[in-house]
């Protein structure tokens, strides 16, 4: 139909549609398994430089340690 002005809008061509065949995509989740330290020391893989560590618990006393402490006493 023409417009209001006698004149035709311009028609419009889209590109086609490409035809392809459809990419399966599978998602695999790893999970870490949990380590619990608890009080012991444990031996294990440093991440950054893959070597062979063992870790070391150290216990200071705090502030709240003394003022529980007096506050008892």
């Amino acid at each position: 139909r023409p417009d209001g002005k006698g004149m035709n809008p311009p028609r419009y061509t889209g590109q086609p549609v490409p035809t392809s065949t459809p990419v399966t995509v599978q998602t695999v989740y790893v999970q870490q398994p949990i380590v619990v330290f608890y009080d012991r020391p444990v031996q294990m893989s440093c991440l950054s430089c893959n070597q062979m560590i063992v870790t070391r618990l150290s216990y200071e006393s705090g502030a709240l340690t003394w003022l529980s402490c007096g506050g008892l006493f």
